[in-house]
């Protein structure tokens, strides 16, 4: 059957693009997003068809933008109805709807009071301080080009569905007949965006005239009837299907481009056209700016508003400094403002001179979860204040000498460890000696020794067991002595251990030095197990 299809306004930030489309059918019912898609809905971007992609009920977020006629010449009572319309769609807008305020200053040139909020507080404190109080009446043509450039420089941060409310009396709009000719024209059509002008006037002449320009833009109604009217106008917004699909890189380009959508099978007449600009693609959330406000506090801009759940987290910012440290600075809190446009973070360590950088880790923008931020892209700052102390060094060397710390603990203990094995392995060998010495009878005098030798420059002892038979001879010279000791000062035949009945004597040979518990010997000594016994560079040690 026949129908009818209008294209309310197309989203395009490549590689997406949201149109949404209103459907009726031939008595003007709405139709549902699974009979649309069943019908066969067909999508051309110039002469490239693109894929339908997802059908479905509009659920994007709304940007409402008022523009109010606060001059002097507006009658208060009016001026309250305007305001008025702001709060009831304040009462009805979704959690992530955006409203934003545009009035004249004081000398009548149209301005934005607001911008595009989530904020319902703050819409409703600044309505309570606007008043009719511009010297000029509203400039129309002035105020739709201001909002238009505000769309365009704000276009990754407002949301993909925007709807412009004009309300201003009667008479202002009858001053400018080429705008009031435009909005009745295919011309306005064109600007891609659902958009209305509410003139209010109870003078029958003024309704007569603008009813010669009446169209889907323009509305015309009594004080008394105000909120109705723009209630009625906004009604229409929930009935919208939404098509999601995805473009071609290839396709995006600084041009206008026609996008039209038909369904063949409803009939030929319904198809629907609009001119949509290319030039948007989209970008992911990163940082543009970075001030720093305290010695613990930096302020950090987005380039699009964030989502809460995603940049409220302390983990989702890596702060580190950019000089030889490398170091990070752990970010303790996370503060978001004007609407996820901005987040005050709190670093759990002072800030000093130098340069830093900081990335983002996650971040999820606003209007669409699925766009995220690139956690390689880098925001560079420096401070020039805050020159680097003793706390800084300190910081930065905590972690390092903790490591060293632990280090010398592990090494300390390890020491401990050998030296009870040693000590173990001593106390066995004077076992080994008393039971040796108690079995092994012989004609010569014999006994079991066991000496240990710590070299020069050597942290260890080196053991030497064994049975001595009358004598050991200890030197340097392997050929010539049963105990070779491997020192430089060493003497080939240094000195001798003899047995004399229980007792070990020690002996230097020829002028060889020995020292026994730092006095050099000059002849025999009778060893004792305490004794401290130095040749050469070698220090010994007797068990006895």
């Amino acid at each position: 059957a026949a129908g009818n299809i209008s294209i309310e306004q197309v989203y395009v930030n490549v590689p997406e693009m949201d149109v949404f489309v209103r459907a009726q059918d031939a008595g003007g019912a709405p139709l549902s997003p699974q009979l649309v898609r069943a019908a066969g809905v067909e999508l051309r971007l110039g002469d490239t068809q693109l894929e339908t992609g997802n059908v479905q009920a509009a659920n994007e977020a709304v940007c409402y933008i008022f523009v109010l006629d606060n001059s002097i010449e507006t009658d208060p009572g009016i001026f309250r109805h305007f305001k008025n319309v702001v709060i009831r769609t304040l009462q009805r807008k979704a959690g992530h709807d955006q409203v934003a305020l545009y009035a004249m200053d004081a000398a009548g040139t149209p301005v934005c009071v607001l911008p595009p909020t989530t904020d319902s507080a703050a819409v409703r404190s600044m309505l309570r301080t606007l008043a009719c109080s511009a010297d000029a009446p509203l400039d129309l043509t002035a105020a739709a080009s201001l909002v238009y450039g505000d769309i365009e420089a704000g276009y990754q941060s407002l949301a993909p569905r925007k709807v412009v409310v004009g309300m201003t009396e009667a008479v202002s709009l009858l001053g400018n007949l080429p705008l009031l000719a435009t909005m009745g024209t295919g011309l306005a059509d064109e600007l891609n965006m659902r958009f209305s002008v509410l003139a209010v006037t109870d003078d029958e002449l003024e309704q007569e005239l603008l009813g010669q320009f009446r169209s889907g833009h323009l509305l015309v109604c009594e004080p008394a009837d105000i909120e109705k009217t723009v209630e009625a106008d906004l009604a229409a917004l929930p009935g919208v299907i939404e098509f999601k699909t995805a473009i071609d890189p290839a396709l995006y380009g600084e041009r206008w481009e026609t996008l039209t959508l038909s369904v063949p099978s409803m009939g030929s007449a319904v198809t629907a056209s609009t001119t949509v600009y290319m030039g948007h693609r989209l970008a992911h959330p990163a940082i543009e700016a970075v001030d720093v406000t305290g010695r613990r506090e930096l302020t950090v801009t987005f380039n699009q508003a964030v989502s809460a759940a995603t940049a409220g987290l302390p983990g989702a910012y890596l702060l580190q400094s950019e000089d030889v440290w490398g170091f990070r600075l752990g970010v303790r809190g996370v503060e978001l403002r004007q609407d996820g446009l901005q987040a005050v973070l709190t670093t759990s360590d002072d800030l000093y001179a130098g340069p830093y950088s900081v990335r983002l880790r996650g971040v999820a923008a606003a209007l669409s979860a699925a766009n995220t931020s690139d956690a390689q892209e880098k925001t560079a700052f420096s401070i020039e204040t805050w020159p680097r102390d003793r706390a800084f060094y300190l910081a930065r060397l905590r972690l390092p000498g903790l490591i060293l710390a632990a280090a010398l603990l592990v090494l300390a203990a390890g020491a401990a460890l050998r030296a009870r094995r040693e000590r173990a392995a001593e106390q066995e060998a004077e076992v080994e000696h008393l039971l040796t010495g108690a079995e092994d009878i012989g004609i010569m005098p014999r006994r079991w020794l066991t000496l240990f030798l710590q070299p020069p420059g050597a942290i260890t002892e080196n053991r030497w067991s064994g049975v001595v038979e009358s004598s050991l001879l200890i030197g340097a010279d392997a050929a010539l002595c049963e105990l070779c000791v491997p020192d430089a000062r060493m003497a080939a035949q240094h000195c001798i251990l003899s047995l004399d009945g229980d007792a070990v004597l020690l002996q230097p040979l020829g002028k060889a030095r020995v020292y026994v518990n730092g006095r050099r010997l000059d002849g025999a000594w009778h060893l004792r197990a305490e004794d401290t016994v130095k040749i050469g560079g070698t220090q010994l040690r007797a068990v006895l």
